[in-house]
């Protein structure tokens, strides 16, 4: 994805948006309480990352995902600005993807969205075959045009990149909504005041229609700028390493004897670091 626009600190949370927030968790948490009628495992679910399937009832201790799905996920992608209008279609997602697809395809732009991965609440997103990796999996798919995806849970939601120039992915930001349910149900906040709004705040910034793709950009110029200054570091460091600055008498070039031509040395002593980084590298 090419993003082509100035990046600016964005801060997308007023108090409008702090109401909207609290009303959706206290929607979800009615939801919640409506479908798991004892007062023990609604505690035991929120407050204690209990699994949720044993602590459903009947009606839906056999489908725990379409359960988080329905009554968690969906209703904060709706505060995040994706409505159905901007999720692709399932049976899009099916044919591209085959039987098992990604949960949801979020439109962000026109020519930019990301696939998600939801696993029941409380389930672990970074075991194998689950969550974070399917994520993975999704966006390495030949046929998948974006490099970013979502594993969520409900409270827990992870956003990931893959790199194909490194083979590597990583996660660009984890947030986890639990402490304003926790709260809700009685169980002491282990978060200030300050600290859950700037909870909120990377939530609606990392994941919300609006600001996702910005805060993307954002991202991808810091780690370019962390890069070229551990690239010149390096260079530096190599540098010194060779042939010595005006504060070390101890490198390489100076230990090279039997050798009295100077451009020798000189080659002799990068073809030794550069075997050396060569292994390291190899290690």
């Amino acid at each position: 994805m090419q993003l082509k626009f100035a990046v600016k600190n964005y801060n997308p949370i007023d108090d409008a948006k702090l109401k909207e927030f609290t009303r959706v968790v206290d929607r979800i948490l009615g939801l919640l309480s409506a479908k798991i009628k004892n007062k023990l495992d609604i505690e035991a679910v929120i407050g204690n990352n209990s699994e949720l399937q044993s602590h459903l009832s009947d009606d839906f201790k056999a489908k725990p995902e379409a359960f988080t799905k329905e009554n968690i996920i969906e209703e904060f992608l709706d505060f995040l600005g994706f409505k159905k209008d901007f999720r692709g279609m399932e049976s899009e997602l099916k044919q591209v993807f085959g039987k098992r697809y990604p949960d949801y395809k979020l439109i962000v732009k026109q020519d930019f969205y990301v696939l998600v991965e939801a696993e029941p609440l409380n389930a672990d997103l970074k075991k194998s075959d689950c969550g974070i990796h399917q994520v993975v999996s999704w966006i390495t798919d030949k046929a998948c045009t974006t490099d970013y995806g979502i594993a969520t849970d409900g409270f827990r939601w992870f956003l990931i990149q893959y790199s194909l120039e490194n083979h590597k992915h990583r996660i660009i930001k984890h947030v986890d909504l639990s402490p304003f349910f926790k709260e809700k149900v009685g169980f002491k906040s282990l978060l200030t005041e300050k600290e859950k709004f700037s909870l909120l705040k990377d939530f609606v910034l990392y994941f919300a229609k609006d600001y996702i793709d910005r805060s993307i950009e954002k991202e991808e110029l810091t780690l370019d700028v962390y890069q070229e200054e551990i690239s010149k570091k390096f260079y530096d460091e190599y540098m010194t390493l060779l042939f010595g600055n005006d504060k070390t008498k101890t490198f390489l070039l100076n230990s090279i004897t039997g050798v009295n031509n100077l451009e020798a040395q000189r080659k002799i002593a990068q073809i030794v670091i550069d075997r050396l980084i060569f292994i390291k590298f190899i290690e």
